[in-house]
């Protein structure tokens, strides 16, 4: 378990000179550079930097010669301390900057003027200018007001704040990747009697060519290539830092499965370009990258030594691609139908997620509970007891569109959010809030304790509800109070009066993979409850509370998956080694993944 998250804000030309820069602006400085030097600096920085790790796992020696290259003498001191800082610590390099600069290149540069790797005092300002970008002014008139949010509208102006930055942070990469394959094989397949069931294993081979294991091998074969050895490196030998095909020559991939890979993944700048002169929905708006998170580039056209690379633009997104590269192929052509089934796989993913978790403690799990009158009436996705308190859970793979959470648009969000966590009133489809509110009249009113036996619902005292997300939305700040506004409109508490009904809870996948490490000594209730006392408006989320008081403990489940999906990389990258070996410093391995 981590410790909490932990405050930052970026460091921006805004406080450093008293003035905000225009997006204007900084496209009129980053095109000043060639193209293909700009893109060059932004992959260093990303690789140099390691900027998918948490930022105490960054190199303290990049961060300072970067400082002492980018920027002017007086301003290192107070670079430095920032980064060093706590609550708020400072944060001057981050992925979603980078990536900012990155696309303005695509765009806006060519192939002619000033090369950066020349000119690295003018990026400072760059650097800079890029953080003053991402917010919309949305929470201004609260600012100025000094007090906290307080209605529905205040609440999806913070969530569209915030949801970029969210994403902007360090996943736990062997959950993100361990729950990936869950869901795409072991998952997928007890599911093949479900009315959308869809291979998407075989969609993805057939449109590829790419076995999902050939898949996940090759993407972390090249990932633990842009470790801290290659970070080191690129200072005396810089042209190690493009991914080349020959890179793969040890592995046993055949040479045309590596180009097929690399071809799913990476794209020119050119075609790049077009796709974002087509749909492009502002700074925050990264998904080009997530699409493409390898920059396809050629060096040395005019020599006859010409070859070509691929610059790691995001090692976050590059690795989401286990998961992201098959079900969007599976999306192009099911549409709603990948949607619908992608749901039922990751209520069987979190369900087993908690019935390992919760084995052997005082709790009990009670997956998809139906009503004992109607076996058809689904009370809720899943039932937590522990003690005289209960938590009703559903479980949300609902994925959101990027022009509803990168517009800037808070009305057009919390109307997607309501849709998709609350009720759609187009189909008539109850959500997530809706469905909690209603399992709550349906076990504590008239004859309910009659409609679930396996539960003494007399004896339950306090009530908790929990929304999780397969979205990362789920967790960014603000979002749990969004919800309880629509909850408050539709629960009565007072109707209830021999339980206490808590407000409710929302937060992303990887939250509660976290906190199940936990429940061999804390109940999910009691750590609901120490969410709630620590933050009574639920502004802050799941991940920002601090539970280290409770000793980090793993999840053991997810441990074991994780061990035997990097044995099975081993044994499709390196055939001839002992994946038992390899796994024996996966340990480090894991480190140098935060």
């Amino acid at each position: 378990m981590r410790s909490a998250t932990q405050l930052a804000v970026y460091e921006t030309y805004e406080d450093l000179y008293g003035r905000k820069s225009t997006l204007d602006e900084l496209i009129a400085e980053v095109g000043k550079f060639t193209q293909q030097s700009m893109l060059w600096v932004c992959a260093v920085i990303v690789t140099g930097m390691q900027l998918w790790n948490r930022i105490d796992a960054q190199p303290e020696g990049v961060f300072r010669t970067l400082v002492n290259l980018y920027f002017d003498r007086s301003l290192h001191a107070r670079l430095i301390a920032g980064h060093w800082s706590s609550n708020p610590r400072r944060v001057l390099f981050h992925r979603r900057q980078i990536l900012l600069i990155a696309k303005i290149a695509i765009k806006h540069c060519s192939g002619s003027g000033m090369d950066a790797r020349m000119y690295a005092e003018v990026l400072g300002d760059i650097i800079l200018k890029a953080n003053d970008q991402f917010d919309y002014g949305l929470l201004a008139d609260l600012s100025k007001m000094g007090r906290s949010p307080a209605t529905r509208d205040e609440f999806s102006r913070v969530v569209t704040e915030m949801v970029a930055v969210g994403e902007d942070g360090s996943p736990h990469i062997a959950k993100m990747v361990t729950r990936s394959h869950l869901m795409l094989t072991r998952f997928a397949n007890e599911l093949r009697n479900h009315k959308d069931w869809i291979d998407v294993a075989g969609e993805y081979q057939n449109a590829t060519g790419l076995t999902l294991d050939e898949n996940e091998a090759m993407i972390f074969g090249a990932h633990a290539r842009y470790g801290e050895d290659l970070s080191k490196l690129l200072y005396r030998e810089p042209g190690v830092l493009p991914l080349k095909e020959a890179n793969f020559a040890t592995t046993a991939i055949k040479p045309e499965r590596v180009s097929a890979f690399l071809d799913s993944l990476a794209c020119t700048p050119c075609t790049m370009a077009q796709e974002l002169r087509v749909r492009d929905n502002g700074p925050n708006d990264l998904t080009i990258f997530r699409k493409y998170p390898l920059v396809q580039q050629f060096y040395n056209l005019h020599l006859k030594t010409a070859w070509c690379g691929f610059l790691m633009m995001d090692n976050v997104f590059f690795l989401d691609k286990v998961l992201t590269g098959p079900y969007w192929h599976a999306n192009a052509t099911y549409g709603q139908r990948i949607h619908r089934f992608w749901g039922s796989v990751f209520e069987k993913y979190v369900n087993e997620l908690m019935r390992r978790a919760l084995a052997g403690t005082n709790s009990q799990y009670f997956p998809d509970p139906r009503t004992v009158n109607d076996p058809n009436v689904q009370i809720c996705d899943g039932l937590v007891l522990a003690g005289d308190s209960l938590v009703l859970m559903e479980y949300k793979g609902s994925v959101f569109r990027a022009d509803t959470k990168y517009g800037g648009d808070h009305v057009v969000l919390a109307a997607e959010i309501e849709k998709k966590f609350v009720h759609d009133h187009e189909s008539k489809n109850k959500k997530g809030v809706v469905q909690l509110a209603e399992a709550v009249k349906t076990l504590f009113g008239r004859d309910g304790s009659s409609l679930f036996p396996q539960i003494d619902l007399k004896k339950i005292k306090r009530v908790y509800l929990y929304i999780v997300t397969l979205d990362s939305i789920g967790g960014t700040i603000g979002m749990s109070a969004l919800l309880n506004t629509f909850l408050d409109e539709m629960l009565d508490r007072s109707a209830f009066p021999s339980i206490e009904i808590r407000p409710l809870f929302c937060s992303e996948i990887e939250a509660l993979e976290d906190i199940t490490g936990l429940f061999a000594k804390i109940s999910l209730p009691q750590i609901l409850e120490t969410w709630f006392v620590s933050n009574p408006a639920l502004m802050a989320p799941l991940q920002a509370v601090d539970f280290s008081g409770f000793g980090w403990m793993e999840n053991e489940w997810l441990r074991a998956e994780w061990v035997a999906i990097y044995k099975n990389v081993v044994r499709v990258l390196f055939p001839n080694e002992d994946p038992d070996a390899v796994v024996a410093k996966e340990t480090q391995f894991r480190k140098s993944s935060r």
